[in-house]
């Protein structure tokens, strides 16, 4: 399997000299700026900065995802995903997503233990990362988390099977690698997420750029922009309280014969 083919597909897993990409944010014009803790007895705490997030959500409910289709867990830190969190949908947030993710180089961004570089606002991203490699980060108080469990896109600058040259040739391509998607897990502090396939959303099609030697491989010797359409399951978590998290997500595209595990354990830090 190429080098491309794990990037697009792996939502963020970068072999380049064995170094994974624990990846920022850099803000984007469509999204606004850019949490439990369980305790010795197994309980789980909401921050005050979560319910805030919590309510919002609830209140915003009505607003469908590009699937028509509200996803809903039972665990309250996650958001549904027909809310509005901070003034955007949950496509608008993979959008930005993606064009955040284009924009990295595979040195020297993102490479930092502490997921900090390049977050701006009240989201931070994350990417996923591979088997027996966790991923070590710290994030402050307060902010909510926003990842693909797995996803994938297609554009105008790729060669196949991830080439559209049309937006509608674009929504097929990458619609068509994601519907053979199985095995989706997430556990957030070794707590299963359930209902996982009503949180799938497809990005409208958007212009990114990309450059030289950008993290998702994709070649810049004919332009550094172009079109993209994208598919695939994305959580929003609420901000989680100070302390110690663990996040665990994984999925599998059969025809590519990939899985994506990944492992981050999460400090969430007060006043930083």
């Amino acid at each position: 399997m190429s080098k491309r083919e794990l990037v697009s597909i792996a939502c963020g897993v970068v072999f380049t000299a064995a170094v994974l990409f624990c990846a920022p944010h850099r803000a984007v014009a469509s999204v606004p700026g850019h949490g439990a803790h369980a305790d010795d007895s197994g309980r789980s705490e909401r921050s005050p900065a979560a319910a805030k997030v919590a309510t919002m959500a609830q209140g915003d409910q009505g607003n469908q995802n590009d699937q028509g289709n509200c996803g809903i867990s039972a665990d309250w830190r996650v958001v549904p995903s027909c809310a509005s969190p901070f003034g955007a949908t949950y496509p608008e947030w993979s959008q930005s997503w993606w064009q955040w993710f284009f924009h990295q180089t595979a040195w020297p961004d993102g490479v930092s233990a502490d997921c900090s570089a390049h977050q701006l606002g009240p989201v931070w991203f994350l990417v996923g990362g591979a088997p027996n490699n966790p991923i070590n980060c710290t994030v402050p108080a307060g902010k909510a988390l926003f990842f693909p469990i797995l996803n994938v896109e297609c554009s105008s600058l790729e060669a196949p099977p991830f080439f559209g040259s049309t937006a509608a040739d674009r929504r097929t391509c990458a619609k068509g690698i994601m519907d053979t998607a199985t095995g989706l897990q997430v556990t957030i502090d070794g707590v299963a997420v359930q209902n996982l396939t009503s949180f799938r959303v497809a990005t409208p099609d958007f212009e990114f750029t990309v450059p030289d030697g950008n993290i998702a491989s994709i070649p810049t010797d004919v332009s550094h922009s172009g079109k993209s359409s994208a598919d695939g399951y994305y959580l929003m978590l609420t901000p989680l309280t100070p302390g110690k998290h663990t996040l665990h997500f994984t999925g599998t595209i059969p025809p590519f014969g990939y899985t994506l595990v990944t492992d981050y354990t999460l400090t969430v830090k007060a006043g930083w």
